[in-house]
C-alpha cells in the first residue's frame, strides 16, 4: 500500500469536491426562476424550499472543508493521513448524497412548476422548445 506523503488523495477528493459542488451551483442556477413562485406557494412549498437551502448551505460548508484541508500539506504520520483520507472520503460522500437529493428536489420543483402554470394556463407552448 502506498503511502501517499504526496496528498494525492487531497488533490483526488478536492477534484470530487469541485465536481460536487459546481453542479449544486448550477442547480442553484435552476432555482432561480421558481424563486416568485416559491415564495408565492403554500407553506409546504415553502418548507421545502428552506431545506433546499440548508442543503445548499451543507454542500458548500462540505466544500469548503474539503478545499481547506487539501490546501495543506498532508499529514506527516500515516495514522493522521489515513484518518484525514477516510474523514474526507466521508465528507465528499455526504456532499454527493445531499448534491443527489437537491437534484431530485429541484428536478421535482420544476415539474411542479409546470403542471401548475398548464393548469393555469400561464404555460407557454414555445417555450417547450
Amino acid at each position: 500500500m502506498l503511502s501517499d506523503r504526496g496528498g494525492r488523495y487531497l488533490q483526488s477528493l478536492q477534484r470530487q469536491a469541485t465536481h460536487a459542488h459546481s453542479h449544486c451551483r448550477f442547480l442553484a442556477d435552476r432555482m432561480r426562476p421558481l424563486a416568485g413562485w416559491i415564495g408565492a406557494g403554500d407553506t409546504g412549498l415553502r418548507e421545502r424550499a428552506q431545506r433546499l437551502q440548508r442543503f445548499f448551505e451543507d454542500v458548500e460548508e462540505h466544500y469548503q472543508r474539503v478545499v481547506q484541508a487539501a490546501e495543506q500539506p498532508p499529514p506527516d504520520d500515516r495514522r493522521a493521513r489515513r484518518s484525514q483520507r477516510r474523514e474526507l472520503q466521508a465528507t465528499v460522500g455526504e456532499m454527493r448524497r445531499k448534491v443527489d437529493e437537491l437534484d431530485r428536489m429541484v428536478l421535482g420543483l420544476e415539474v411542479e412548476h409546470g403542471l401548475q402554470a398548464r393548469a393555469s394556463g400561464h404555460h407557454r407552448p414555445e417555450a417547450d422548445g
